[in-house]
């Protein structure tokens, strides 16, 4: 049986780039679930290869505090997730409305979230991008559970042998950065987890993260230096020496040192049910709800996009180029535009470029002209821009590839009728060939119902 045979489908709930969510009621008993609906047509394999590992993890999971996998069908140009519908909220917008909030009821949270992690961890499986936004209330009710969500980044491990940079920028572990990023330090495992569950500790109990920069690069310096304070002018003069001792046995550069999950589940802290008022947290709390996008952003893309790149680079003996390294580093969110009209960085330079862009399904425009573009960058974007799901727009004026790119450039948008604009200018194609890309925009355009807005002269 298939999905609509099983499952009635409701209202949407929300939508990204590739996927839609609605919720849903399954008919064999009027149970009420949500359900993302993946359009394959809009997936890379390396997407689909992901959303299958994560389905993978989710097919492991069966705990109270960790979202719940309840069917998955694979249908045609559609992927169907169904899991549990949660509708209450992210945590801290919950603790947000409270009147009352303190150190009994964080340690309550905390308990709830390390008992999730235990879980996990139990399974091997280490979840790497834990924050406040994956960490949901399951109703409204006084009474709700805490469940982690966005198992995207989640990957099975039998020990410390992981070297993918991913998380978010106020909760990444140092050992992460080390290892996948800067490339300083060895393979990391499970106790990036406890890092990143210390952090949010931390913000509970004071309302405002331990290491706080204004920009990505000083963000992650300060995480590696890992200079802990619990400053008694801020919050901390009031809050319990438990409390404190807790959040420093997660914090710790050392791994080794760094507690486990089923430790602290046994720790003072969360056994005492101190009842010690947190005036001031939820006030600040709801500050550092308004944070800076980049602070809460997702890292992992960001940090295997430069990563693609300068492996690129190396391989093909080309010294990476710095406002390129600063456009896919401090991006804010998902890449939709790489736009080189200032910056020079020559066909190899294009060639380590362009393997990033196979690897961003949400590129729409390349602005690549005057870039020394030949006929092997022309032939390797093409095969790219083929199949790539979101590509709209191309610029290529004044670069020195021959009539043979003319070509390729014409066949590629004959296969993708995705592709609305392609610019030539100042190039060595002749009249003819310009005339025949010219008509195949204009087809793609009134198939995608726009305007004429070819730019092929």
């Amino acid at each position: 049986m298939g999905f609509h045979d099983e499952y009635e489908v409701l209202e949407k709930l929300g939508a990204g780039h590739y996927a839609e969510v609605f919720k849903c009621r399954r008919l064999s008993d009027n149970v009420m679930h949500a359900v993302k609906v993946v359009d394959k047509k809009r997936t890379t394999t390396k997407q689909q290869g992901d959303l299958l590992g994560e389905v993978s993890v989710l097919k492991q999971l069966n705990h109270k505090n960790c979202l719940r996998l309840t069917g998955f069908f694979d249908e045609g140009e559609h992927v169907y997730v169904v899991l549990e519908v949660i509708t209450g909220g992210e945590l801290f917008q919950r603790i947000c409305k409270e009147r009352h909030f303190s150190e009994k009821t964080a340690a309550f949270f905390m308990h709830e979230v390390l008992s999730g992690i235990a879980y996990m961890h139990s399974l091997g499986i280490v979840h790497r991008d834990l924050k406040p936004e994956n960490i949901l209330m399951t109703s409204t009710d006084a009474q709700a559970s805490v469940k982690i969500v966005d198992y995207g980044f989640a990957e099975k491990t039998n020990g410390d042998n992981l070297t993918k940079c991913c998380g978010t920028p106020l909760y990444i572990a140092p050992e992460v950065l080390n290892a996948g990023l800067f490339k300083t330090g060895p393979p990391y495992g499970l106790a990036s987890d406890i890092w990143s569950a210390g952090v949010i500790a931390y913000i509970l109990l004071c309302g405002y993260p331990p290491f706080r920069a204004k920009t990505q690069a000083d963000q992650f310096k300060r995480v590696v230096e890992a200079k802990l304070e619990f400053p008694e002018s801020k919050m901390w003069g009031s809050i319990s020496t438990d409390a404190v001792d807790f959040i420093k046995r997660m914090i710790c550069v050392d791994t080794k040192a760094r507690a486990t999950a089923k430790e602290l589940l046994e720790h003072k802290w969360l056994k005492t049910n101190v009842d010690n008022p947190l005036v001031g947290t939820v006030q600040r709390l709801s500050e550092f709800s308004a944070f800076g996008t980049w602070r809460r952003g997702i890292f992992g893309v960001e940090a295997i996009n430069r990563i693609i790149y300068l492996k690129r680079c190396t391989k093909l003996g080309v010294k990476p180029n710095t406002a390129v390294e600063r456009m896919l580093i401090e991006a804010r969110e998902a890449i939709t535009d790489i736009d080189l009209s200032k910056n020079y960085i020559g066909p190899n330079g294009l060639l380590a470029l362009l393997d990033v862009v196979e690897q961003n399904a949400n590129i729409e425009r390349l602005i690549l002209g005057n870039n020394g573009a030949n006929n092997l960058v022309v032939e390797r974007l093409c095969v790219i821009a083929r199949s790539h799901p979101a590509l709209k727009e191309i610029v290529l004026d004044d670069n020195p590839f021959s009539h043979l790119a003319g070509r390729m450039l014409l066949y590629t948008i004959q296969t993708n009728p995705k592709i609305l604009k392609l610019s030539l200018k100042g190039t060595v194609l002749q009249p003819q060939m310009m005339a025949r890309i010219a008509l195949q925009l204009n087809r793609n355009q009134k198939a995608a119902g726009v305007l004429n807005t070819a730019e092929s002269a």
